[in-house]
């Protein structure tokens, strides 16, 4: 009998070292960006209603807040680029008017920051087989959050 009690204890301590262990991993900020591609302004005064934008959203899923530095873009010419890590160019978007919120900002647990950039960017300065790869850098952690987009094609 005693072993089977031993043997239970066992198993719940290992069984709750396995679940802190997880939840210890899982913990922390947990943001995600989101792009929409080709959005526009229908009755905003100043903004035509044919120019298109690119909205950024970053959202705060986890338990603890982070500071959204900056977010910017590396545009690569092909796929193939994007692999070897040779982009053509790389840029910060200014946040002046081009967002809700100016940067940094302090993204707390279920929060959303929305920025914009214009598409004529995207659509004039450069090929339409390219790759933009849109970056957002966050203060806790070194590894900044990326998205593909593809604007002959759409969000990948």
């Amino acid at each position: 009998m005693t072993d089977l009690i031993a043997f239970y204890a066992a198993l719940v301590s290992t069984s709750l070292l396995v679940f802190e262990i997880i939840k210890w991993f899982r913990s922390g900020p947990q943001v995600t960006l989101d792009i929409q591609t080709n959005m526009k302004f229908i009755n905003v005064p100043n903004i035509s209603e044919d120019k298109t934008f690119t909205v950024f959203k970053l959202t705060n899923n986890g338990d603890r807040a982070t500071t959204v530095e900056n977010i910017g873009y590396r545009y690569y010419k092909s796929e193939f680029h994007y692999w070897i890590r040779n982009h053509s160019e790389q840029a910060i978007i200014p946040t002046g008017n081009t967002c809700f919120k100016p940067l940094p900002y302090v993204l707390e647990p279920g929060t959303t920051w929305e920025g914009l950039m214009d598409e004529t960017i995207a659509t004039k300065n450069y090929t339409r087989k390219g790759l933009f790869v849109f970056v957002s850098h966050l203060s806790h952690q070194k590894r900044s959050i990326t998205r593909k987009v593809y604007y002959n094609k759409g969000v990948n």
